[in-house]
């Protein structure tokens, strides 16, 4: 069997909006307490009917007996639709044709490195999910078995809940609990006053047996993440993470926090290579690592990844 053609299709979608009629995504940020310079210019993109866009790349593997597997590649501001459209079309493909789809971790190997921040994270995953679903075809399994084997039967499902008040957070996140959603990762990052009253709000709001975790994305210093931390915990919410809650680049600042608190405290951003992961573990800056395919370069970088946190 041989690799005859790489389909990439760009595919965008509306996000949608609460049932107050606010974005489900970018939120509303408290004052902060000092000025400071921040651009004026957005990033987002709207359909006609003003709901924010998200965009990804659809990755289409076809083969000489008609087998196709196929995948999905994030898109951001970093690797945007026609970055990852182009690394895919014009650098990946031209390895992969011809190819036996059987060598499939080989492949992979050939159109990824390991870069800090590159512009092949996500077109690598797009790549890495459609192997991997090629591969499990032909051998006629799932791809959990091809990693493995099953180890649970079901796992949470979890979603994001944008900045807002402590009341509309609450709200929004009650919204998701009654669509049978059990996992609520709030964002965060602007007062950590605020911030905590929101937690405590979901938290009184779902009542106990709702996971509820929290994302700053990079968005507090050193003392304001302390700070948060200290009264979430006095609050006695039960936050079971703390999300990249200082720079990306600040493992100093990520110890410092790490230490003060009892809460787990989880890098993101921080972590978008394989040395990144082994740096931050290195450094004992973070308890918990996001593992997401898209910025590991797909399920076989994710593999890699908890290999190192596990050693």
């Amino acid at each position: 069997m041989k690799i005859t053609r790489i389909e990439t299709i760009p595919v965008s979608l509306p996000v949608g909006k609460f049932l107050d009629g606010q974005d489900k995504v970018g939120g509303s940020n408290a004052p902060r307490p000092y000025d400071f310079p921040v651009p004026s210019h957005s990033t987002r993109v709207f359909d006609h009917s003003g709901s924010i866009i998200l965009s990804n790349v659809i990755v289409r593997i076809h083969t000489d007996e008609g087998i196709i597997g196929t995948g999905e590649a994030a898109c951001d501001t970093t690797e945007t639709v026609e970055g990852v459209k182009w690394m895919i079309d014009r650098y990946m493909a031209p390895h992969l044709i011809g190819r036996d789809p059987a060598d499939w971790e080989l492949l992979i190997d050939q159109v990824t490195w390991d870069e800090s921040r590159g512009a092949v994270r996500f077109a690598v995953s797009g790549i890495d999910l459609a192997l991997h679903d090629l591969a499990g075809k032909i051998l006629g399994i799932p791809v959990y078995r091809l990693i493995g084997g099953k180890r649970r039967e079901k796992v949470l499902a979890s979603i994001e809940v944008p900045r807002n008040t402590p009341e509309k957070q609450a709200e929004h996140s009650f919204e998701y609990y009654q669509q049978g959603i059990r996992g609520i990762k709030a964002k965060i990052g602007s007062s950590p006053e605020r911030d905590a009253e929101c937690i405590a709000a979901i938290r009184e709001k779902l009542g106990a047996g709702v996971s509820i975790r929290a994302d700053a994305n990079c968005g507090y210093t050193v003392k304001e993440a302390i700070t948060f931390s200290r009264l979430v915990e006095s609050s006695g919410a039960g936050l079971e993470i703390l999300e990249q809650p200082v720079a990306k680049d600040d493992h100093r600042g990520m110890r410092m926090v790490r230490e003060a608190t009892i809460i787990p405290v989880e890098a993101d951003e921080s972590a978008y290579s394989l040395g990144q992961v082994l740096a931050l573990i290195e450094s004992e800056a973070v308890d918990v690592v996001n593992t997401k395919c898209a910025k590991a370069g797909g399920i076989m970088g994710v593999r890699r990844w908890a290999t190192v946190a596990q050693a």
